[in-house]
């Protein structure tokens, strides 16, 4: 049985049937057959192409005491190491003395580069070692690093070569491997992996569904489908964060969708989750796209009737939009507004008013808000003087100094 999903966040606060009409997966599937799982009939699962890095003489060396002696000696080692090089050799000097968290250090400098050739040429020699057998963190470091490269098929037979290797799946892997997916345009195969994790009885985190709504909302899901995952994690006494709020706008200004936005911006007050600067740029560049910035600012209105003090950055974004757009008298008002509000501006917030009047040529308002700015104590900083010195070279006034 299908159930519609309801239009509101707040109807979502009760357990709903968590049946969701999600896009088909008629070419994708994952089976599981003893403890190994893949992945079968989609040709076209892995279309991201990983980048091909040559094996050579070092064209990075590790900055000087950012790890300790062994581990620097280590990277550089490896960082050396020509294509046929004996990993083996490499690390025979270092065998016992170093830890498979000083390993994870190794794998995260390489992860840093983009080097996954050399950083999967280690992870082999080590699966074959007792004294550094990788362990889970390593395999999710691996599948990590292969994800963002695009090498799927690899980063699903790290993935599945964990149980053969003793290394129990946590959320940890199993998040890695929905992320490679997610970020390659396969959110269907996320949506999968999120089922299966269930049915392994490996419970999802907060981590775990901000990376698939994120997937789902880049990769197009549409709209009911969203909220059906904001409903599943909240049946499974999860609760949304800033991060999860913030993916649903971002959702919204990309579909440019002002109705959903004021919705969820909405809910997220409710729920007394703080927005912070991603969040106020979301609604601008939405309400921009739509051309209803007041709408922000009615927005911004009703977190201060509700004993919000707003932050100096959340009426900068609004600010900056409104000046990026000429609109002198809006940004005027959203200007008395922060301050009507007990938000002192800063030198940001004087710059941004101060270009937007030498652009038009006010002079005299330039001078007029400068000397306000003085008057209020707000230090100047290097972007005001150069605005200032910009606008006086404009009207001629330092060529007659």
């Amino acid at each position: 049985m299908t159930t519609s999903i309801p239009n509101s966040f707040l109807a979502l606060t009760q357990p709903p049937n968590l049946s969701i009409n999600r896009l088909p997966l008629s070419s994708t599937r994952i089976f599981t057959g003893g403890n190994r799982s893949f992945l079968s009939g989609g040709a076209g699962i892995c279309r991201a192409k990983g980048r091909e890095i040559v094996i050579g003489n070092p064209v990075v060396t590790v900055e000087k005491g950012k790890y300790s002696y062994d581990v620097e000696t280590l990277i550089n080692k490896l960082s050396s190491l020509p294509p046929r090089g004996s990993i083996a050799r490499c690390l025979d000097v270092f065998r016992n003395k170093l830890s498979l968290k000083d390993f994870s250090l190794v794998f995260k400098e390489f992860a840093h580069r983009g080097d996954w050739q050399r950083s999967l040429r280690l992870f082999k020699y080590m699966q074959r070692q007792i004294w550094c057998n990788p362990n889970e963190h390593i395999y999710t470091i691996m599948i990590s690093l292969l994800g963002r490269e695009g090498l799927l098929d690899k980063c699903l037979e790290v993935f599945d070569e964990m149980p053969s290797q003793g290394v129990p799946r946590s959320v940890f892997s199993y998040t890695a491997l929905i992320n490679a997916y997610g970020r390659n345009g396969e959110y269907d195969v996320s949506l999968e992996l999120l089922a299966k994790m269930k049915k392994d009885k490996v419970l999802p985190n907060i981590l775990t569904y901000n990376t698939v709504i994120n997937a789902c909302a880049r990769g197009g899901l549409d709209w009911e489908g969203l909220l059906g995952l904001f409903a599943e994690m909240r049946h499974e006494g999860i609760q949304p964060d800033i991060v999860t709020y913030n993916t649903f706008l971002s959702a919204c200004a990309d579909r440019v969708s002002g109705n959903e936005a004021e919705m969820v911006f909405r809910n997220m007050n409710e729920a007394g989750i703080l927005p912070d600067l991603t969040t106020y740029r979301y609604l601008v560049e939405t309400f921009m796209k739509l051309g209803k910035l007041e709408k922000v600012a009615q927005l911004l209105k009703e977190m201060e009737a509700g004993g919000n003090l707003l932050d100096i950055m959340s009426y900068n974004v609004l600010l900056d939009a409104y000046a990026k757009s000429g609109s002198i008298k809006e940004a005027m008002g959203v200007f008395r507004q922060m301050q009507a509000a007990g938000c002192v501006p800063n030198a940001a917030t004087y710059s941004i008013l101060l270009n937007l009047y030498g652009r038009n040529g006010q002079y005299d308002d330039v001078r007029e808000l400068f000397l306000e700015m003085k008057a209020s104590n707000t230090e100047p900083d290097a972007a005001t003087y150069n605005i200032l010195i910009r606008f006086l070279e404009r009207v001629g006034i330092l060529r007659r100094l």
